[in-house]
């Protein structure tokens, strides 16, 4: 009877516990964004904002949603901005009634956007 390979002979195999290498945590993609800000990386920030929002994390949500405003991604900030108010957050109800009542959202959501500001 053959005996078991080693745990080091696996390493590189598809499949086995070493090669499996765990997704950043969101903390740390935010982390990443905010010094990529620091040295004027744009795309590197949005890039890492957004996969930390997409996996829930609030921070990120408002900075991807700042930068996306600056960019004049509107509608993907006002996106970003709700969710990160409906979450409890008080910089993304700022955001999110900020860019309501710009009044680019059409002149019946102004007073949802007052709405948010007061909370």
């Amino acid at each position: 009877m053959a005996a078991d390979p080693e745990p080091a002979a696996n390493a590189g195999v598809p499949g086995t516990e070493a090669a499996k290498q765990e997704a950043p945590k969101p903390e740390v993609l935010y982390r990443e964004g905010l010094e990529a800000i620091k040295v004027n990386d744009l795309v590197a920030s949005v890039g890492l904002f957004r996969s930390a929002a997409m996996a829930g994390h609030v921070p990120s949500m408002v900075k991807l949603a700042e930068a996306l405003d600056r960019s004049g991604e509107n509608q993907s900030a006002l996106e970003w901005f709700e969710k990160a108010a409906k979450a409890g957050n008080p910089e993304g109800a700022l955001g999110l009634g900020q860019l309501l009542i710009s009044g680019d959202f059409g002149p019946e959501r102004v007073k949802e956007g007052v709405e948010w500001l007061r909370k």
